[in-house]
């Protein structure tokens, strides 16, 4: 059970709708219900003044609006699907691409010396 607190923190650190939600890809729309309406009173600006409360409020909102609608839904999935696959197979800015790897000089004893 959340408290106004721990629901604000939980929401903030939510990577997707589901996260915002507590839930699997595969629940049920009882559940999606039941924790909806349970983030949404603890959350309510009227309920809840802490910084970033209604910021999280919308969140909640949001989510619930995506996953609740099945169309909405299958978007959301795709969008996220295609998402991670670009991230897996883009290279980190801190890292050098395989071609930068290559074309790097070796230092040689002269260079070294």
């Amino acid at each position: 059970e959340f408290s106004h607190g721990a629901a604000l923190a939980h929401v903030c650190r939510a990577a997707s709708h589901y996260d915002v939600l507590g839930l699997g890809n595969n629940f049920d729309p009882l559940q999606l219900k039941r924790s909806y309406k349970k983030l949404s009173l603890l959350l309510h600006p009227d309920k809840n003044s802490e910084i970033g409360a209604e910021a999280a409020f919308k969140q909640v909102l949001e989510a619930y609006a995506c996953l609740s609608d099945e169309t909405k839904r299958r978007q959301y999935d795709l969008q996220q699907q295609q998402s991670h696959h670009q991230t897996q197979h883009q290279p980190s800015p801190h890292q050098p691409t395989r071609q930068q790897q290559h074309s790097r000089k070796r230092p040689t004893a002269s260079r070294l010396f």
